[in-house]
């Protein structure tokens, strides 16, 4: 088994450090370990995975793992390697992660979606999305060793529409056509938001037409999304047509009644609600069209 660390300091001599902030430039140091008899018990894995998850600095985690990492008989499950790389990914060593997934690879682990999603979220912290983008479309593979799926692709959609990249996003969905990937709802879903946050919800509208062309059936988040982004706009009477649609399609309000049911039950055990809490609930019956129950609420 490899140790895994990062460039020294000078004083005190440190196994592996990261700085949480802009990453400085890494160098990764390798020492062969000796061998191994085989993986840890399972339940040793679970109590040092349950460690790694409860430290919050990355810093120390990799000293945890580079303490455990001089036992002879320790063999890190994939789960093991996974927390780690997400800590890491929250203090942006992107460097350390990928030597992590080498190792993981070389251990014969499979790497994860999980694994992936959080290498974008790392580059969108960051602001790089171009390296994001170039991630799913050129490095999965000799990367990760797997291949793109419409997973993949939806989580690196919306990393785009929350860094407001509406060019990226159409080369990456155009992208995803050309390589046979097929969108699903979540896609138009991801889609929808950012065209609405972008002030083109009737265009947003239009993707519903290319749902149906390609098989794909709106769900509640469809609607939702556009009948928040008409009003937001002002247009009432456009959100209460796609309510209309919404109902023509078989879909139902099952959401907002959950919501009353639980604010329900919060009151009969009596807990006090803030207006916050109020405040979401009426603006919700209001977008439905409810408004006698909004305004039973607000009394």
């Amino acid at each position: 088994m490899h140790r895994v660390c990062s460039a020294p300091r000078a004083e005190p001599p440190c196994p592996c450090h990261v700085r949480v902030g802009p990453p400085l430039p890494l160098r990764v140091r390798w020492r062969r370990a000796e061998a191994r008899h085989g993986p840890l018990r399972a339940a040793d894995q679970e109590q040092l995975l349950t460690a790694l998850r409860e430290q919050p600095d990355p810093d120390t985690v990799l000293r945890m793992l580079n303490a455990v990492l001089a036992w002879n008989d320790f063999a890190p499950g994939p789960e093991v390697y996974e927390e780690i790389i997400r800590k890491l990914g929250a203090a942006g060593a992107l460097d350390l992660m990928k030597v992590l997934v080498a190792e993981m690879r070389r251990e014969g682990h499979q790497v994860k979606l999980g694994v992936v999603h959080s290498f974008l979220d790392c580059y969108a912290r960051q602001q790089l999305f171009d390296d994001a983008v170039d991630l799913v479309l050129n490095q999965l593979d000799p990367l990760f060793g797997i291949q793109a799926d419409t997973v993949v692709y939806n989580h690196l959609l919306n990393v785009l529409v929350e860094g407001s990249e509406m060019k990226l996003l159409e080369l990456v969905y155009s992208e995803m056509g050309a390589r046979g990937i097929k969108p699903d709802v979540v896609t138009f879903n991801t889609l929808m938001k950012a065209l609405c946050r972008a002030h083109q919800v009737r265009t947003a509208v239009l993707m519903l037409e290319e749902m149906s062309s390609r098989g794909v059936a709106p769900d509640e988040t469809t609607f939702t999304t556009l009948m928040q982004g008409f009003v937001e706009e002002g247009s009432i009477e456009a959100a209460l047509r796609v309510k209309a649609r919404m109902l023509e399609m078989g879909c139902s309000l099952t959401k907002l009644e959950e919501a009353k049911e639980i604010l329900n039950q919060m009151v009969d055990q009596g807990c006090l609600l803030d207006v916050t809490t109020f405040n979401t609930l009426i603006a919700a019956l209001c977008t439905w069209n409810r408004l006698e129950e909004a305004l039973d609420l607000s009394c």
